[in-house]
């Protein structure tokens, strides 16, 4: 039985994306401090293979090893299995046969949506490799925002005002 970090906790995809948008922004800020060159080259692979991909598995595995490999970069492998994880229960069976995500799945995917998601993976790299923790922190949570209004079915402005400037 693989054990799951959530077993139980029955955590919506909203109650994921908040946890999220509350650990990542500070996870890319320790990478933009702490990445060696490997990992930002790893990083800045998989922003490649994020543009490159076409069908939703091949995008879905490159935004996975986008994610972990910035919790990588961090140092902290406590905060690398939390990121892991909440990606993971945002994508398990259940809530795709909820169809929650599925429609994050193919929005993200259709050739404007990939775009955007693809500028928004790559404003996080520039920002990590340019050692600027408050840039990856703002791009990070500007990233999940989107991922949020689409999980809302709306767009960006549906997401509180509030919830966007966390970090003023």
């Amino acid at each position: 039985a693989n054990h799951r970090l959530f077993e139980g906790v029955g955590s919506s995809p909203l109650e994921l994306i908040a946890a999220r948008r509350t650990i990542e922004p500070e996870v890319a800020a320790l990478a933009a401090q702490l990445a060696t060159a490997e990992e930002l080259a790893a990083i800045a692979e998989t922003v490649a293979l994020i543009a490159a991909a076409q069908d939703t598995p091949a995008h879905r595995a490159a935004d996975h090893k986008f994610h972990v490999r910035i919790g990588h970069a961090s140092h902290n492998n406590i905060l690398t299995a939390i990121v892991d994880e909440c990606w993971a229960e945002m994508y398990s069976p259940m809530f795709e046969r909820m169809g929650a995500i599925t429609g994050l799945i193919v929005s993200r995917c259709s050739p404007q949506k990939r775009d955007v998601t693809v500028a928004e993976h790559e404003a996080v790299y520039r920002a990590i490799a340019a050692r600027d923790p408050a840039a990856a922190r703002a791009a990070m949570d500007a990233h999940l925002i989107g991922v949020e209004a689409i999980l809302v079915g709306g767009d960006v402005a549906d997401v509180p005002v509030r919830a966007r400037h966390r970090h003023v």
